[in-house]
Order: structure tokens, then C-alpha cells, then sequence
């Protein structure tokens, strides 16, 4: 997996229109020759958005996700963080291998 430096603006959207958000995004996004393959998403504060992020981002897309919840992602906790990170990088291994 190639990471750009140049790094995706923050965007905010209606939960409502979640799907064609992840579909814009990765027409957006082309890197040298290759498609967007990893975004950290922030939850909105509505429930019943992951299921949809997920399905779109997996079946749809081919990206590697990780969401978080807004009261988590702000409070900074070293010990979230920690788990966050650790699950990024299972995907991203999980990810690659499943390329090779």
C-alpha cells in the first residue's frame, strides 16, 4: 500500500447522503495510476451510518476503513488510540495480503 502526503481534506456530511460522500470521495481521489485504499472516518452523531460506510467502502469501493466514534476520537485517550492503530494495522496487512 503507497500512502500520498497529500492527504484528503476534511469533509462534512449529512448523514443522509453518506454513500454518495465514500462515491465521490474515491472519484476524487485517483494517486498515481492507483485508487483510494484507506480512509479513517469520523461517525456523525446519528446512529446507523456504519453499516452503510462499511458495505460501501468493502463491496463497493475496495477501501480499507476505520471509523470512529466523534466522543472518542476527541478525548485523545493513549490507550484508544493504541486499539485504533492496532486495527488499522491488521486491515492494512490483511489488505495487502489479500493483493498479493
Amino acid at each position: 500500500m503507497v500512502f500520498n502526503p497529500n492527504s484528503l481534506a476534511v469533509r462534512a456530511v449529512d448523514s443522509r447522503h453518506i454513500k454518495k460522500a465514500l462515491l465521490d470521495i474515491a472519484a476524487e481521489t485517483p494517486m498515481a495510476g492507483n485508487n483510494l485504499q484507506f480512509l479513517i472516518i469520523i461517525l456523525p452523531d446519528i446512529s446507523g451510518s456504519y453499516g452503510t460506510i462499511k458495505r460501501v467502502c468493502v463491496t463497493e469501493l475496495g477501501i480499507v476503513s476505520q471509523c470512529f466514534q466523534p466522543r472518542q476520537a476527541s478525548k485523545y485517550s493513549k490507550q484508544y488510540m493504541e486499539n485504533v492503530s492496532l486495527k488499522i494495522n491488521v486491515k492494512v496487512l490483511i489488505n495487502i495480503q489479500a493483493k498479493a
